[in-house]
Order: structure tokens, then sequence, then C-alpha cells
């Protein structure tokens, strides 16, 4: 079970970044279902293992919803555990990348609530093996990882820790597995993967 954000990603590939103001046509579009736990459980997925997310999801009659259903089905996601909006706008990255260096510059629009832990309440945990949670709202995170602590003790329970932000090392410790981004071992005064 992976549990943290899922997005409607629209992607442009540009020949060079843009400078403020200029317009430039993309050599190549896409869109696709994203975030963190989404792509997390997408490998898992390509990798042999039955996933399921928690996350909030839009119904198909949002823009993008369909597409998003469309691509978590084809890689066999269970979404039964997340919450379905049938109002507003799924969360949206818009990215930005540059073909000269690889760079990739993401917009992020969000106006669809985060997944609560009273949510999270609601999903039966005796399936799975292995919970991931991407670090977020770490009130609600916490409530959630130690529900799972709580009931299911002999499962292992991964963290996610990508952005640097505020109180994250409240979670640490209903962990078994870490995976830090190198922006937040940085941030954390880690200059490198050795020194971690």
């Amino acid at each position: 079970l992976t549990i943290g954000a899922l997005t409607l990603d629209i992607i442009n590939e540009v020949d060079g970044y843009p400078v403020e103001d200029d317009e430039v046509r993309a050599s190549a579009h896409r869109e696709s279902q994203g975030g963190n736990a989404t792509n997390t459980a997408v490998v898992l997925s390509q990798l042999g293992h039955r996933v399921s997310l928690a996350s909030v999801v839009p119904s198909p009659d949002l823009p993008g919803g369909a597409s998003i259903l469309e691509g978590l089905d084809t890689h066999g996601i269970d979404v039964s555990p997340s919450l379905l909006i049938n109002s507003g706008y799924p969360p949206t990255s818009f990215i930005t990348v540059n073909r000269q260096n690889g760079s990739r510059t993401i917009v992020h629009y969000r106006e669809a609530p985060e997944l609560t832990a009273a949510h999270f309440y609601k999903a039966p945990l005796s399936d799975f093996q292995w919970v991931h949670f991407e670090a977020r709202n770490v009130n609600e995170t916490a409530r959630m990882m130690a529900r799972v602590a709580k009931e299911r003790p002999d499962i292992e329970i991964s963290l996610e820790l990508e952005k640097p932000r505020s109180d994250l090392q409240r979670l640490i410790p209903w962990a078994s597995v870490i995976i830090a981004s190198r922006n937040y071992a940085k941030a954390m005064g880690y200059p490198d993967a050795i020194e971690v």
C-alpha cells in the first residue's frame, strides 16, 4: 500500500528553457498520472507486486480524471483505499523539461484536499505486507503511521522524505525503511550519500 500524492502531470519538452515572457513551441507533450506515491506504486507494479494506492483520486468526470484512472488500471493499481473527489480540479503538475540538459521545472496547482487519517482509517490493512508513506501533512501522516504500527506491527513501514518540511523528523521513528532525496539529505547537512 502506498500513501501520498496523485497528480495529473502535464509534461512539455522544450529544446531550451524559455526566458521570462518568451513564447516557445514544445517539441513533445504528454499527460499521465504522477505524484510520488503514485510513481512508487507504478514501479512496484512493473516489478510484479500487487499494489494499492491511498490518495485523493479524481472521478472520471473531472479534468484528467479518466486518463488518470485508466493509467492506474493499466498498471493494475487498486485505488479502493483512496478518497474519490467529484468536484473541483485534480492536483496538477505542469512540467517543463529542457532537452538540452534534462532539467525540469514544475508548477504545481492544488485545490483538492489532502488525504486525511480519518479517511485512511476506513481502509482495511489485513491484505498488506508493506505500507509506504510519502511524507506530507505531518500530523495526518503521523496518525496514519501510528495506526499501521498498532494494528499491524508485523508489516514493514517505509517513509519517503523528499522535500525538507517542518517537523518531518517526527515521522522517522515509525518507519523501518527511510528513503531520502538528495535535496532532503543536503538540507539536513549531509553533503553526499557517503556522509549519510
